[in-house]
């Protein structure tokens, strides 16, 4: 007993990459960021088709079901945007016993300044960002612009320079 605990021990200090550590992510995101799974998997055959993996995200009732891929050189990733702040748990679906039914969980934190989200229709006509911050589009029309003069191009750029980008 005690000289396989000392060889499992030795083989541990030597190899630490050997120990299943769990799918490689950040444990924090903000809302509207990409929380991004990053796991070693098999390589052998095709790995772009030859595996299927999928993650389940949940946080309370609300689940959402994200697909991953293959990114080459034995990585494999599955992204997610969580809209809500708090702990989220997550759960692998694969073909691949490798990857097949790893767990783990991450915190979705407060956003950061000048993070409002995706702008979204707030009504008919008008436009929102995630937290409810009103949108505007700048912006405006210059119909066949590529059309007219260059004199009138040149004219066109100063009175729309002081609009944001």
């Amino acid at each position: 007993m005690q000289l396989r605990f000392s060889f499992y021990l030795a083989l541990l200090l030597v190899c630490p990459g050997i120990v299943n550590r769990g799918p490689a992510a950040e444990s924090t995101v903000e809302p509207w960021g990409t929380f991004e799974l990053a796991l070693n998997g098999p390589t052998n055959g095709n790995p772009f088709v030859d595996v299927k993996l999928s993650a389940r995200f949940t946080q309370g009732n609300a689940a959402v079901e994200a697909n991953g891929f293959y990114d080459g050189a034995g990585i494999y990733r599955v992204r997610f945007m969580p809209q809500t702040r708090g702990e989220w748990h997550f759960a692998l679906k694969s073909s691949s016993p490798e990857l097949n039914g790893r767990t783990g969980e991450f915190t979705v934190t407060k956003p950061s300044p000048g993070n409002h989200g995706p702008v979204r229709a707030a009504c008919t006509c008008h436009f929102a960002c995630a937290d409810g911050t009103p949108y505007e589009e700048p912006g405006t029309t210059c119909y066949v612009w590529e059309l007219q003069t260059e004199a009138v191009q040149e004219e066109t750029l100063p009175r729309n320079s002081d609009q944001p980008a």
